[in-house]
C-alpha cells in the first residue's frame, strides 16, 4: 500500500530539483565572437548600434593586433536608456575613429546552449482519490 504522504513529499522533491535544473540549464551559456571591419568614420555608429540591441555582453576596438578600447556593456539594456548610460564610452569611440582609418571591432555575445525546448518544466498536479 502506498503512504500517500510519502508519495507527496516525493513528488515535492522532485518538483524543487526538476526547477533548480531547468534553471541551471537556463543559465548555461557560451560566448560567441563576432568580428567586423568597420572604417574609422564609420566606427561610433556601429557601436552605437550594437549598443542599442541590447544583446552583446562586451566590446574590443582592435587595429592588428592592439587593443585600443574595450568595454563591457549590460545585456538586455538597450535603445535610449543604453545611449544615456554609455554617451560617455561613444564620445571616446568618436574620438577613437577620428585618429584611426580600419579598425576591427570583436563584439562578445552570449549564446545558450540549451533552448526552452530542450529545457522543458513539466507542472504537475495533485490528485486526490
Amino acid at each position: 500500500m502506498l503512504n500517500k504522504d510519502r508519495v507527496k513529499e516525493r513528488f515535492e522533491t522532485l518538483k524543487i530539483e526538476s526547477r533548480k535544473r531547468l534553471e541551471e540549464l537556463r543559465s548555461e551559456s557560451k560566448e560567441r565572437l563576432e568580428e567586423l571591419k568597420v572604417e574609422g568614420s564609420q566606427l561610433a555608429d556601429k557601436v552605437r548600434d550594437i549598443i542599442n540591441e541590447g544583446k552583446a555582453r562586451k566590446v574590443t576596438i582592435r587595429k592588428g593586433d592592439r587593443i585600443l578600447a574595450e568595454f563591457p556593456l549590460v545585456v538586455g539594456i538597450g535603445g535610449a536608456a543604453a545611449a544615456v548610460i554609455m554617451s560617455s564610452t561613444l564620445a571616446a569611440v568618436a574620438a577613437i575613429g577620428a585618429l584611426v582609418s580600419d579598425v576591427t571591432v570583436v563584439v562578445h555575445r552570449d549564446t545558450p546552449q540549451h533552448s526552452d525546448e530542450d529545457a522543458q518544466m513539466v507542472e504537475f498536479t495533485e490528485v486526490d482519490e
